[in-house]
């Protein structure tokens, strides 16, 4: 009886890739298997196709890096237990130098090829992915990989107080948008983190001192000065917002 695409692909994660993968510290019974440290979280999956039948079908293997406080920078929920779409960082095999973007089969295909492939490339992924360690890691990555994260990356040089590197990225993105009205979406967004990375940042002073604030909306724990402290301190500014 011949095999079937679907049942080629179980057994090619079950004998070939779960194994490679778990020996690397990751945990799950799959599609996903997650690895976390004390910053980010590793993500590697195999996703099927949405078009499998019986004759034929293909997947991909994706690789991605997570970090809550990015998310949290933004304003959005921190995720536990990411999914590669919520991932900052995303690859596939052929992003870091594997040699196939998907992996199409038939009936009767050579799983034992296909393995051999697939294996080849999953240890490039891996490898990829232990190389991301930190959030400055990931953040430098996705700064010169993807425009994608803009948001994440431009949140966390404001967070970790390089303005600098912010107007840079500023910059970078406005020159390779000729589209006003594209670019007016992607300012307000980017002006919108500006606004929540004051909130965050241990330097939420200097950043209203350097620019003009009508009004600022503090919550009594905030990470360095506290509300009632940043209150205080606000007060001295030679143009002082209003305090919400």
């Amino acid at each position: 009886m011949t095999t079937s695409p679907s049942e080629i692909i179980d057994r090619v994660v079950r004998d070939h890739l779960a194994p490679i993968i778990r020996a690397r510290g990751y945990k799950g019974r799959g599609p996903t298997w997650r690895r976390s440290s004390s910053e980010v979280v590793h993500v590697v999956q195999v996703q099927r196709s949405t078009y499998n039948g019986p004759f034929g079908a293909r997947f991909y293997l994706n690789g991605a890096v997570y970090a809550g406080v990015l998310d949290d920078i933004l304003g959005l929920p921190v995720q536990d237990a990411p999914r590669e779409p919520d991932c900052q960082l995303r690859w596939r095999a052929d992003d870091v130098g594997g040699a196939a973007r998907s992996y199409d089969l038939e009936p009767g295909a050579d799983a034992a090829a296909l393995a051999a492939l697939a294996v080849a490339d999953l240890t490039l992924l891996l490898e990829a992915l232990d190389r991301i360690r930190s959030v400055d890691d990931l953040v430098d990555v996705a700064r010169t990989q993807s425009l994608a994260a803009y948001e994440a990356v431009y949140g966390w040089y404001l967070h970790t107080g390089r303005p600098a590197e912010a107007a840079n990225l500023r910059a970078e993105l406005r020159a390779s948008v000729s589209d006003a009205r594209r670019w007016s979406i992607l300012a307000g967004r980017l002006d919108a983190v500006d606004e929540l990375a004051v909130g965050h940042s241990p330097d939420a002073l200097r950043h209203l001192a350097e620019r003009a604030v009508a009004v600022a909306f503090l919550d009594i724990h905030m990470p360095g000065l506290d509300g009632f402290a940043l209150a205080a301190a606000m007060r001295g500014l030679a143009a002082p917002p209003a305090i919400v």
